[in-house]
Order: structure tokens, then C-alpha cells, then sequence
């Protein structure tokens, strides 16, 4: 894929993250890798989400130098190089501040299998323990608690989500705070809310039970 509509993707990403109140100003970050060279476009830091174009977007390598572009990289280029040096599956990530699913982080609580959706995420999305913003040691929590899924909110910072192209992390971004906000409904409704088992979303994903 060129990395000019990478450019273009992150940028349309950023405003659909924003008005979908999952970031705000220039909060976050987002990146995309390109399969074919390896190189990642990904949001500069400090660039508010509304007021940015296509030519603001940077270019680096998997070791987070500057390939295209001026400026910096966003202060969590080590969280993002590190799952595409790990992930081979993985081509677009995004991490965001969206509030509740925040919130379930801050209580150390994962949050539930409790929507249909979660398919796209493989389910219950774990917290990883909080770590240094900006630091290589918050990718090795992602990841490890992310394992082989595709989310996980990092403890009083926020959801960090990967897919395998930039489309599915932004709708993955938007699984986890929709289902943040469901199971916090549910658990103040019912002390033992119905969650979605494993084989539900076998099931869903044509994949039948594993039993």
C-alpha cells in the first residue's frame, strides 16, 4: 500500500476519533505500517487531530527514525514500532484517552465480554499495568498483556488497539469504549450480568464450538 493513503487514512482516523469523543486536541496517536516496504506513517506529536493533513504525517522506520516528514513522531513511537517488530499480523494501531474504558483501568478491572462486537477484539480486554508514558516499557505491558488479541487499555492512560490495517484498529477503538460504557450499565443494573462466552463468538466468527 503507498504510504501517501496512509497518510490520508490516519488523517480521516484522527477526526473520526474525535468526533466520536475517543480523543480530543491532539491526544492519542495513531500509525500505519506498509507491508510491502515496512515503513510506518504515523501522527506527529503535539498535532491536534482537526487540523491535520495528509503532508504532516511522518514516515519512519521500525526503529522510530524520521524517514519523511518534519518534526517529531508522537512520544509513543516506541509502543508502536515494537508491536509491528512483534506482530507480523499487524498493520495499523491506535492508542486513544476515550474515558470509560479509561475508567475500568483505573479501577484494575478488565473489561467484560459484554457485546457482540468483542468478537473483533477476541473478547474480555485486559489491563496492562501502568508503565512510564513515552517508554518502551509501555509496549512490553501491551503486549504482554495483550497477547495474541487485538486490545487492551494501558492502566490510567487508555486503550491501545492494533488491526490487521488501519480500518479495523479504528473500529477496534471504538469496540472497546462502546463495550466500556455497556458493561459499566450492566453492572449497575445487574449484579450478575449475562457476558458473551467464548463459544458465542466461535459461533459468530463461523468458527463453531470449540467444545
Amino acid at each position: 500500500m503507498l504510504l501517501k493513503e496512509l497518510r490520508e487514512q490516519i488523517v480521516e482516523a484522527g477526526v473520526r476519533l474525535v468526533e466520536g469523543h475517543l480523543t480530543y486536541l491532539s491526544s492519542g496517536n495513531i500509525s500505519a505500517r506498509d507491508p510491502e516496504s515496512g515503513l510506518i506513517a504515523i501522527k506527529p506529536s503535539g498535532g491536534d487531530y482537526l487540523e491535520l493533513t495528509p503532508e504532516d504525517i511522518l514516515v519512519i522506520d521500525d526503529e522510530g527514525d524520521v524517514i519523511e516528514g518534519a518534526g517529531r513522531p508522537s512520544s509513543e513511537t516506541p509502543m508502536h514500532t515494537l508491536v509491528y517488530r512483534r506482530r507480523d499480523d499487524v498493520n495499523g494501531a491506535i492508542h486513544t484517552h476515550s474515558p470509560v474504558a479509561t475508567a475500568w483501568s483505573v479501577a484494575g478491572r478488565e473489561i467484560p465480554p459484554v457485546t457482540v462486537g468483542q468478537a473483533l477484539t477476541e473478547g474480555a480486554i485486559p489491563i496492562a499495568p501502568y508503565r512510564q508514558p513515552g517508554t518502551r516499557a509501555v509496549g512490553e505491558g501491551a503486549l504482554e498483556a495483550m497477547g495474541s488479541g487485538f486490545a487492551v487499555v494501558l492502566q490510567n492512560h487508555g486503550p491501545f488497539v492494533v488491526g490487521q490495517n488501519l480500518r479495523m484498529a479504528l473500529a477496534a477503538a471504538f469496540v472497546v469504549e462502546e463495550a466500556a460504557r455497556v458493561a459499566f450499565y450492566a453492572t449497575l443494573l445487574s449484579e450478575r450480568p449475562r457476558l458473551v462466552t467464548e463459544d458465542d463468538y466461535q459461533r459468530m466468527l463461523g468458527g463453531g464450538s470449540k467444545g
